[in-house]
């Protein structure tokens, strides 16, 4: 028995958990957070939901690469936007977003950012499915910086909301691939219909690999 236990002990040891801490700024107006007031919930109540689903699928993974892992999303939430980014105006063009995410690096570059434009996607929906992205988004990264600056679309239908603001936080943690994760529809009896995330191939690889946000 003693010997059994001094084996779990040293296995575990050899096995010493790594992790990785992310912080993430959601940036958006106040008009655009008290719409989804309107609407009869807290947007900083369902991002911090869906990150908290997002981390336990994720570690899932991580936790049984040979040198195992964690990841913790650390999101703050702010309506106080940097000098030259308006998230209310709509009908500006790839360009102007994008300036907006560089006003955004300017401001802040030593964490992530994701800011939440008030307006649809629909009208740039062309542009993202000729880029073969199948959720709406812009990411800004800079290969000096672990972190990245990420524009998504406001969404109020639950599912789509899920998948724009856990696909920004894993583009947050620094993985480049286009479409990282996949939203798979589940009957759960009573409770209806629901959206799991799946992690697509490559993802997990990524997050090992890159040096970027590990804690000490």
């Amino acid at each position: 028995m003693l010997k059994m236990l001094v084996f779990l002990l040293e296995y575990a040891y050899s096995r010493e958990t790594a992790k990785k801490v992310v912080n993430v700024r959601f940036l958006m107006s106040e008009n655009l957070r008290q719409k989804y007031l309107a609407k009869g919930y807290e947007i900083e109540d369902k991002i911090l939901k869906f990150t908290d689903e997002l981390e336990k699928t994720l570690d899932k993974d991580l936790l049984s690469l040979e040198t195992p892992m964690t990841i913790k999303f650390v999101p703050s939430f702010s309506t106080e936007l940097p000098p030259g980014v308006d998230l209310d105006k709509c009908g500006t063009d790839m360009i102007e977003l994008g300036d907006k995410l560089n006003f955004i690096n300017e401001d802040d570059s030593l964490s992530s950012a994701i800011a939440i434009f008030s307006c649809k996607s629909d009208p740039y929906n062309n542009t993202f499915e000729v880029s073969g992205l199948k959720v709406p988004y812009i990411t800004h990264t800079l290969t000096t910086e672990c972190t990245t600056r990420t524009l998504i679309f406001a969404e109020t239908e639950q599912p789509k909301l899920k998948a724009v603001v856990t696909t920004a936080l894993i583009k947050a943690a620094g993985v480049l691939m286009k479409n990282p994760l996949i939203f798979e529809e589940v009957n759960d009896g009573d409770n209806g219909v629901t959206y799991e995330i799946r992690v697509n191939s490559g993802v997990i690889e990524s997050l090992a690999s890159n040096e970027c946000f590990y804690s000490p």
